[in-house]
């Protein structure tokens, strides 16, 4: 289908596809990641080394398990009896870009856009505002969410 709006992109085109793909990616991840929403399982992978068992930097661990999660693929493609004649449909350049770059672009957008835009700057020496959902005081602690405003959508999120 995309060959009817890009009927030749060649290598430059196919480039500037690839870069763009990675970053919209990467922003995403940073965002759904830095929400607290939940995350995919092998995205959780990275975080936990990082985060839980305090190993390395999130950057440098996700460029870890990027980098053994494409070495497992491509050994499981030989183990399959592939020749190497069709390691390309496997592994190609976008595969070794994305596994080096996703890691340290979904940590720097992170920082520079989700935590700014989802949690903005909350002022010295205010407390968030809490929003209770039952009123029954046994129950106030339990379902009781601390809830910031973001400055930019003027709604609501989760801390």
């Amino acid at each position: 289908m995309l060959e009817n709006f890009f009927p030749v992109l060649g290598i430059p085109g196919r480039s500037v596809c690839l870069i763009i793909g990675i970053l919209i990616i990467c922003v995403a991840s940073s965002f759904y990641m830095t929400a607290d929403i939940g995350v995919s399982t092998y995205d959780a992978v990275a975080l936990i080394i990082s985060n839980t068992w305090h190993i390395g930097k999130f950057k440098y661990v996700r460029i870890v398990t990027d980098v053994v999660c494409v070495i497992l693929g491509v050994a499981l493609y030989f183990l399959s009896g592939a020749s190497v004649s069709g390691i390309g449909a496997v592994i190609g350049a976008g595969t070794i870009i994305t596994a080096f770059f996703m890691g340290p672009l979904v940590d720097f957008f992170a920082r520079k856009l989700a935590k700014p835009f989802l949690y903005g700057k909350v002022p010295s020496g205010k407390k968030p505002l809490t929003i209770v959902f039952l009123s029954h005081p046994k129950s106030l602690k339990l379902y009781g969410i601390n809830v910031r405003v973001c400055p930019l959508l003027r709604q609501f999120l989760t801390c």
